[in-house]
């Protein structure tokens, strides 16, 4: 299984959080997306961000401890 570079975020034909990759980058701003399926869009580059893999979060704590 290949780890896809980017996350798909906004809610368009509802692929919000679903992983992708970029086949190409357009003018103003615009990018051809494919997801894992293979179906494939063209979007604005707002539309995706880095794919940071598998690394878990750590919560921030309320306050700090004395």
């Amino acid at each position: 299984m290949t780890i896809l570079p980017y996350i798909y975020r906004w809610n368009r034909m509802d692929r919000k959080g679903q992983p992708c990759e970029v086949t190409a980058r357009g003018t103003m701003n615009s990018c051809s997306v494919r997801f894992a399926d293979g179906f494939s869009m063209v979007t604005s580059r707002n539309a995706i961000k880095k794919n940071r893999g598998d690394t878990p979060t750590s919560p921030k704590p309320d306050r700090f401890e004395v």
